[in-house]
């Protein structure tokens, strides 16, 4: 089991803005729930990839669940999101 906590996360990467936050909350249950970090560190790690303009249903299945879940994402705020849940499958 893994010892990651999005607390110490958030503090060891300095963020303290709490609209951040709650979009980090929300899309990581979101990937929780849906059992995608190893989806989103598999892809993540391939530098030919990028969030904003798969073409990857898995990818596009956590972010659409994603952008569901909070419902206020435009496309630049989903592809920082789905950047930062990648730094988070890299400590899970």
């Amino acid at each position: 089991m893994s010892s990651f906590s999005l607390e110490n996360f958030y503090i060891n990467n300095q963020i303290v803005d709490e609209y951040d936050k709650t979009i980090i909350d929300s899309a990581y249950n979101v990937v929780d729930r849906l059992e995608g970090w190893k989806t989103i560190k598999d892809f993540g790690n391939d530098e030919n990839n990028n969030f904003m303009w798969t073409n990857n249903k898995q990818i596009l299945n956590l972010m659409t669940n994603i952008n569901n879940d909070y419902s206020g994402h435009s496309g630049a705020s989903l592809a920082f999101t789905m950047r930062i849940m990648y730094n988070i499958s890299l400590l899970k």
